[in-house]
């Protein structure tokens, strides 16, 4: 005995039309993935994972460092880095900013930046005449 065509469309649950089903099963999958889209989206995250420094190392005298990279804090990361590279062996470290190692050193490279400035200007004038 062959199930009627009415049979059929119905399918096997109790008088529900198939693509009814199919249309609510795609309606609760679509709304969980937007629910856990939005869910991911809105979870805050701390900038701690994406900074350049995941500690900092030891001081390092100024005289050895080729140079000095000050990176400010961002969305990315929460904190002020200082990333400093060595003159031998071109190894990068990370320099704690709130030490007073530090904080010496980012003045004497202040100091030395507005000297080193300062004589720009001063040859600037000097190499200027004045029209006549």
């Amino acid at each position: 005995m062959q199930p009627s065509s009415r049979q059929q469309e119905t399918g096997l649950h109790k008088g529900i039309p198939t693509i009814v089903i199919m249309n609510v099963v795609f309606a609760v999958f679509l709304c969980a993935a937007i629910l856990l889209g939005t869910g991911i989206q809105g979870v805050p995250t701390t900038g701690k994972g994406r900074c350049m420094c995941p500690s900092t190392g030891s001081n390092v005298h100024w005289k050895h460092l080729r140079k000095v990279e000050i990176f400010p804090a961002s969305s990315s990361c929460d904190r002020v880095e200082i990333i400093a590279t060595l003159k031998t062996s071109g190894e990068r470290q990370c320099l704690d900013p709130d030490s007073r190692a530090a904080q010496v050193m980012l003045a004497r490279i202040a100091q030395n930046r507005a000297s080193a400035n300062a004589g720009r200007r001063r040859k600037g004038a000097a190499g200027r005449s004045s029209p006549q």
